[in-house]
């Protein structure tokens, strides 16, 4: 979107309104299947760097300068440019979030899976690769995640009588 001119109410102004520039920037929330869910819309305040703009466009009008609309398209150019940054940290930053969101739920089910392998090695006499492969067909089978199934066995293997215990298994 478009720099946005949006003032603010300001008591110190003969009018009472501030003259205010907003950067809007629109980013999209995806689901862990990547599809849009929702949208995050945030803006900056790039008030200051407009008026450094027109404080730059001013003293070149002033000046009379041949050279102004030379130097004014290299400023709007920067202006650009920080716009396109502003969009880019921003989604970099969603990024980073969903990321730590991740590694957060699976640092949870962690020690979970570590059980449920721990539990598969016992009964089938296994190593802890192919126990993790077993816990990982049975996942692609169901159609649920990995965690989910390990949380189940992990459950199941609380209360349930000794046997085997993973779902299509004879007992």
């Amino acid at each position: 979107m478009k720099v946005q001119k949006y003032d603010v109410p300001f008591r110190d102004s003969p009018n009472g309104f501030r003259e205010k520039y907003w950067s809007p920037v629109n980013s999209p929330v995806l689901d862990e299947d990547g599809q849009v869910t929702g949208l995050l819309h945030h803006v900056e305040d790039v008030t200051g760097l407009h008026e450094e703009l027109s404080r730059v466009e001013n003293a070149y009008q002033q000046a009379d300068t041949p050279t102004a609309r030379t130097h004014t398209a290299f400023a709007q150019r920067r202006y650009a440019l920080h716009l396109v940054q502003t969009a880019d940290d921003a989604r970099r930053r969603d990024e980073l979030r969903r990321e730590v969101a991740q590694l957060r739920e699976a640092l949870r089910s962690r020690a979970t899976i570590d059980q449920a392998i721990g539990i598969i090695q016992a009964e089938r006499r296994c190593g802890p690769e192919d126990a993790f492969q077993l816990l990982v067909n049975v996942s692609q089978r169901t159609n649920m995640k990995v965690r989910s199934i390990a949380a189940a066995l992990v459950s199941l293997a609380e209360t349930a009588p000794p046997g085997p215990l993973l779902p299509g298994e004879p007992r």
